[in-house]
C-alpha cells in the first residue's frame, strides 16, 4: 500500500533539511525517560538518528516503506553505530507490540497526518496501551 508520504520520500530531506528546532527536545525527553522509546512516524530519521546516537533503545515506526528505505540507506554503511535502533513498518493507528515503552513520541507533523477524529482517537488509545505505567 502506497502512502502520500511515499511520494515525498526522495525530496523530504531536501525540503526539511533545516527543520531541527525540536530535535534537542525529543533527545532530552528520551534520555529522561530512562527506557525504551517508540517513535511513531519516523520518516527518514530526522529525529530518529539523533536519539539513537545517545545509545537509547529506540523502535522507529512508519507506515511509508519508501520513507523508511531512505532512513535505512542512511545507516546501511554504519549499522554498527546503531545496535539500539530498530525500524518497523506499521500504522500508528493499529500497531501491536508485546512490550511497553517508557516514552512514545510523534515528532513534527506526524499526528496531523491523522485526518479523522476516529484515527486520532485510535492512535491515542494505542499509545496509551503501549506506555509503561510510570
Amino acid at each position: 500500500m502506497n502512502t502520500d508520504m511515499d511520494l515525498w520520500s526522495d525530496i523530504y530531506d531536501q525540503v526539511y533539511f533545516d527543520v531541527d528546532d525540536d530535535i534537542d527536545f525529543y533527545v532530552q525527553e528520551s534520555i529522561l525517560s530512562k527506557g525504551t522509546v517508540l517513535e511513531l512516524g519516523c520518516g527518514t530519521g530526522r529525529v530518529t538518528f539523533p536519539i539513537a546516537k545517545t545509545g537509547i533503545d529506540l523502535l522507529a515506526l512508519d507506515n511509508s516503506m519508501e520513507m523508511m528505505k531512505v532512513a535505512l540507506k542512511k545507516i546501511n554503511h554504519h549499522s554498527t553505530l546503531y545496535p539500539n535502533l530498530q525500524f518497523v513498518r506499521s500504522d500508528m493507528r493499529n500497531f501491536t507490540f508485546n512490550k511497553k515503552f517508557s516514552l512514545i513520541i510523534i515528532p513534527f507533523r506526524g499526528f496531523q497526518s491523522l485526518l479523522t477524529v476516529y484515527d486520532q482517537t485510535q492512535t491515542i488509545l494505542n499509545i496509551k496501551n503501549h506506555l509503561t505505567k510510570n
